[in-house]
Formats: C-alpha cells, structure tokens, sequence
C-alpha cells in the first residue's frame, strides 16, 4: 500500500463516519424525527448524565478528528491515540441510552465501523507501520 492510497483510505472512513452522523439531519425521516423527539422527552434535560454525555462527546469528536489528522500526517502518536478515542467511546455508549438511526444512517455507520477496524488493522501492520515516524 502506498502513502496516497494510505491518506485515501483514512479520509473515506473518515466521511463515512461523518456521513452516518449526519446524514439524518440532511434527510429528513419523519418516523425517526418522532421516535429521535420521543426518547429526548424522557430524559431530563438537566441532569448530569445528559451534560457528561454531551461534554465526552464533544470531546470524543474532537479527539477522533485530531487522530484522524494525525493518521494523515503519519504521526506515530496518532496510532496510539485512533485506539484511544475507540476505548474513551465506550462511556459514552452507557449514556447514551435510547438510539434511533434511519437505514441509510445505519448504513454508513456499519461501513465506517468497518473501515474503522480494518484501518486499526492496517496501521500497525508492516507495509504502513513503515510510514509512521
């Protein structure tokens, strides 16, 4: 594998995660908007859970963005910290309570999980293991 096709490879999975965030705000599902709206009203909008997950969130977006920047420059810290944002992420997951996701949400969310992990595979591995410095 070359460096281009490396950095190719990182910024696909890097839209498809991005897209299966925010593909059901750009189409509008009418039956997800209802359940999405439905499960926010039983929780309470100002207890700690809520802010905790909101603050490790953010966090944990700002942290995979910045491995993912780091994966692109081929920083050795970047490996390290992609592993991070994966194990940090399993908090949130307990708060996170109820979950709802149109098909094709759900769709690019499996493919960047496994893009994800394929990626996981990849950088550690020796042709790309070389890269990193």
């Amino acid at each position: 594998m070359t460096i281009l096709r490396f950095r190719l490879f990182v910024i696909l999975t890097f839209i498809m995660l991005s897209f299966s965030i925010s593909v059901d705000f750009i189409w509008k599902n009418d039956l997800v908007k209802f359940v999405s709206e439905f499960s926010i009203s039983l929780l309470d909008a100002g207890t700690l859970s809520n802010n905790l997950f909101v603050t490790l969130f953010v966090l944990m977006l700002f942290s995979a963005g910045i491995s993912f920047i780091g994966l692109l420059r081929l920083q050795h810290a970047a490996r390290y910290a992609f592993i991070a944002v994966f194990i940090f992420m399993i908090p949130i997951y307990f708060l996170l309570g109820i979950s709802v996701q149109s098909g094709v949400s759900r769709i690019f969310y499996d493919m960047g999980l496994l893009m994800s992990g394929s990626l996981l595979v990849i950088i550690f591995t020796k042709p790309v293991k070389g890269f990193f410095k």
